[in-house]
């Protein structure tokens, strides 16, 4: 499928379903040093084309941002300690002109996709947005239509507007479909 950005946006952040992660996996917090987990688990989840692309993303964006991270960003760990999936409850001071939440870099190893895990770190990463911020946004791409039908559930709509917006929904909504048929 062609990868074409979209822009998904919550206007508020009332009746927020809850997804719990299953037996034997746990969140935790960033911690220093978890910035080799967080580029394992999105290049493993083929964000980037290396590791040290992934990790020079990481050092980019939020090296500057420690405090912040070790309160935003969760790791999903299996019970033996291995870090599987990543989100981060970030914010945007001027999102279209306001402050916004964003739902940022969610990732999961894809040993784990159809667990229920992907769910659980986006009700996370939600429930921590709401205490800083009243609406929400995220940036995904239609290749990532399982991860953006979870963001549908939990009451993202697109934003129109953005480049090729019309072609991106649907081809979103032809693999959402062509899935529930299977």
């Amino acid at each position: 499928m062609e990868r074409i950005s979209v822009t998904m946006i919550r206007r508020d952040m009332n009746g927020l379903p809850v997804f719990e992660l299953p037996v034997g996996y746990r969140f935790v917090t960033y911690k220093t040093g978890d910035e080799i987990a967080w580029a394992e688990i999105e290049y493993s989840a083929g964000e980037f084309p290396s590791l040290q692309e992934a990790l020079d993303r990481f050092n980019l964006e939020f090296l500057p941002h420690t405090d912040d991270m070790e309160d935003r960003c969760f790791f999903v760990e299996t019970a033996d300690g291995r870090k599987i999936g990543t989100g981060t409850a970030w914010y945007n001071p001027d999102f279209m002109g306001e402050i916004f939440g964003q739902v940022h870099w969610i990732s999961l190893h894809p040993d784990f996709h159809g667990r229920g895990i992907g769910k659980a770190i986006v009700s996370r990463v939600m429930q921590r947005l709401t205490l800083s911020h009243d609406k929400a946004y995220l940036r995904s791409s239609t290749k990532s239509f399982a991860a953006i039908n979870i963001y549908l559930a939990f009451g993202f709509i697109p934003l129109p507007g953005t480049p090729d917006f019309d072609k991106a929904w649907k081809l979103i909504h032809e693999a959402i479909t062509a899935r529930s048929r299977q």
